[in-house]
């Protein structure tokens, strides 16, 4: 079956960072603007542990912004429902200096532009922890929107998370994604290539690659300008 797919990882991949600094940052941001407004030194802890307990359940009968408001709310002594509207604002007002930590790589939008006039389809596969909005903003870090994408996974429409290979099987089923049809290109082997385990192709982008456990890579695998190259080679889906 001929490949007319493309799922894309956004941290690390469209978007390259230090995924670990990035996630400092942010951490340290949110809470700092949360505690202008409430006094609350614990918003991103309670946030961790939200977190935390969300990667554990396998449970796909709630959303996972539904799974993050009840494991917040298990150890804040302030419901999430209060910090809903300064949340709201901090992605609307503070998030886009995080930027600063973000590597600009213009070769992603080239890229993107390559492949798309051949007619592939594409589908953002970053893992849902964070609400659209922040989403958006990501976006336009790399050069790119919302726009350019057929399906966004998000905290409010996907009910599981990376590395569970339920939230790669929600994005098929929801899609009406044939496995065979698509591929997904990341830079974390654990979180992003274990989709070959459903049967769905792999490129490996390795310039902020992660690979925890020194997995064998099996799959195509380069840089970003290894990458644009492979991309020129795609076929049209059409031609």
């Amino acid at each position: 079956m001929r490949i007319d797919t493309i799922m894309f990882d956004l941290d690390g991949t469209l978007l390259p960072m230090n995924v670990e600094e990035f996630k400092t940052a942010y951490f340290k941001s949110i809470n700092s603007f949360i505690y202008g407004y409430l006094g609350d030194m614990n918003f991103a802890a309670n946030m961790q542990h939200a977190v935390e307990k969300m990667l554990k359940d396998k449970d796909g009968s709630n959303t996972n912004m539904q799974k993050f408001i009840s494991y917040f709310d298990e150890v804040s002594p302030v419901k999430y429902d209060v910090y809903k509207r300064y949340i709201d604002d901090y992605y609307t007002r503070e998030f886009d200096k995080l930027s600063v930590h973000i590597v600009k790589e213009p070769l992603v939008k080239m890229i993107f532009t390559e492949i798309k006039k051949k007619g592939y389809r594409f589908i953002l596969a970053s893992s849902p922890l964070f609400p659209e909005k922040a989403i958006e903003v990501r976006l336009k870090w790399a050069g790119l929107s919302k726009k350019d994408f057929a399906f966004i996974t998000s905290i409010e429409n996907m009910h599981y998370l990376k590395p569970n290979l339920e939230y790669y099987k929600e994005i098929l089923a929801v899609n009406d994604i044939n496995e065979e049809s698509c591929i997904m290109v990341g830079n974390d082997m654990e979180e992003d290539l274990v989709v070959s385990e459903l049967g769905v192709s792999t490129y490996y982008l390795n310039e902020y690659g992660i690979n925890k456990n020194n997995a064998r890579i099996d799959c195509p695998q380069g840089t970003y300008i290894q990458f644009y190259e492979w991309a020129k080679a795609l076929p049209n889906v059409k031609g």
